[in-house]
């Protein structure tokens, strides 16, 4: 997520106060977001109360200032207001069609209060499958869709488990959909 977010360009999305990491698992997005940002104030949510527990001390370790709130999505999702940024990192596939699109109603709501939205997912289709259709409704409210690869070098024993199983992980890749950014930084695009 960090590497994705130099990519995105981190200036782009203009003042960030609050970043709420919905979905947030162990806070490992939520973590590399805030830091990339520059902000301090990270509320996780997520259903599972061993995932808060890992949130809060991921967040810890990365010197953010971390409260989370357990509950489902969509129901539990925070205000929309100007300077928030709503994350989901790798947890909207995760979830039912309905959910999903109950979500993308909320999230088009917040986005018209002044909210920003950053999702991460992985680049297989196959597992977004609903790619296409939340581009397709996001675009017109400026929020742009990327592609991030990056190269890692990976400790030996997983290159040889790669090498067992047929896999390949010297590359990472994963899309995003971020926006609306601010109009001065479009322009400079």
């Amino acid at each position: 997520a960090h590497h994705a977010m130099g990519r995105i360009g981190n200036a782009r999305f203009g003042a960030i106060r609050r970043l709420f990491d919905v979905g947030c698992g162990t806070g490992a997005s939520g973590s590399a977001v805030a830091t990339a940002l520059g902000c301090s104030d990270v509320t996780g949510i997520d259903r599972s109360g061993f995932a808060l527990s890992e949130a809060r001390l991921t967040y810890a370790a990365f010197g953010v200032l971390g409260r989370t709130r357990r509950g489902r999505v969509p129901d539990l999702l925070p205000r929309a207001e100007t300077g928030g940024l709503w994350l989901f990192g790798w947890s909207v596939n995760e979830m039912d069609e309905r959910t999903r699109d109950a979500l993308l109603e909320r999230i088009v709501r917040a986005i018209g209060f002044g909210t920003r939205i950053l999702i991460f997912e992985p680049l297989a289709g196959s597992i977004s499958p609903w790619w296409p259709a939340w581009r397709a409704a996001l675009k017109p409210l400026g929020v742009a869709d990327f592609e991030c690869k990056a190269p890692v070098a990976l400790p030996e024993w997983i290159a040889r488990l790669d090498a067992a199983s047929g896999l390949d992980h010297r590359v990472l890749g994963a899309r995003a959909l971020a926006g609306p950014f601010e109009p001065a930084a479009d322009a400079d695009a």
